[in-house]
């Protein structure tokens, strides 16, 4: 609830909170995983690999 009393009334909140954070020079980072198998090899692991829910953690 008390995001949606702080942002909630504000729509353009999360963009404007973006263009000021780049602006900043504090720009945002994020990480890119892939996974890459043959199809031949699909059902060789104990888990789904199209599921995207596992957690390889």
């Amino acid at each position: 609830m008390l995001h949606l009393k702080k942002f909630g009334g504000d729509p353009g909140f999360r963009k404007r909170d973006l263009w000021e954070t780049i602006e900043n020079s504090d720009f945002l980072e994020s990480e890119l995983g892939v996974q890459i198998g043959s199809e031949e090899n699909e059902h060789d692991f104990d888990f789904d690999l199209l599921d995207s829910t596992k957690n390889d953690s």
